[in-house]
């Protein structure tokens, strides 16, 4: 079974074990580097990939829903039109027919927004899992020992935002 564990709280567990370490006068210095995730994602080659697949998705499955509810958006009409011209029987098997297709529509809505969903968690986990190797082989390479998530920490000077250099990093290992 993939557990995931929210960010968050992988953050802040990173934050905590940072404020556990002893610093003291003999120690050896701490390398601390933090990554703005956001950018990371939104400025990588594979942050962008999976915007762009997600988008043509969702792009994909809203238009089967658009077309859906123009189908509805006629029936309405043309119930409209003929209301005054059909006996009761025609008004409601047309207005039966109206209900049913709202029904589809909305399920169509709720398995779209499920499948998206579906997708989502698949890509942005490729991307995760992507992007945590690249981060730790940096921090290996180049001798930190700590990099923190930039959204969980109160105060941060911009010397130590390992941001731009992660994204190159992540551009070449995605070439």
């Amino acid at each position: 079974m993939n557990t995931k564990i929210p960010a968050f709280i992988t953050s802040s567990l990173v934050a905590a074990a940072a404020l556990a370490i002893p610093v003291s006068a003999g120690a050896q210095d701490i390398k601390i580097g933090y990554i703005i995730t956001q950018r990371l994602i939104a400025e990588s080659q594979i942050g962008q990939g999976a915007a762009e697949e997600l988008k043509k998705k969702m792009e994909s499955a809203n238009s089967g829903l658009q077309d859906k509810l123009a189908n509805i958006k006629a029936l309405e009409q043309d119930l409209e039109k003929r209301s005054m011209v059909l006996s009761d029987a025609e008004r409601k098997k047309a207005a039966d027919q109206l209900e049913k297709e709202l029904v589809e529509a909305k399920r169509m809505k709720e398995d779209f927004q499920r499948s998206l969903q579906k997708a989502e968690g698949q890509v942005m986990g490729k991307v995760n899992v992507f992007l945590r190797e690249v981060i730790e082989d940096y921090g290996k390479a180049n001798g930190y020992d700590l990099i923190l998530d930039a959204s969980t920490l109160l105060y941060i000077s911009p010397k130590p935002d390992l941001t731009d250099q992660v994204i190159k990093m992540a551009d070449k290992k995605k070439r």
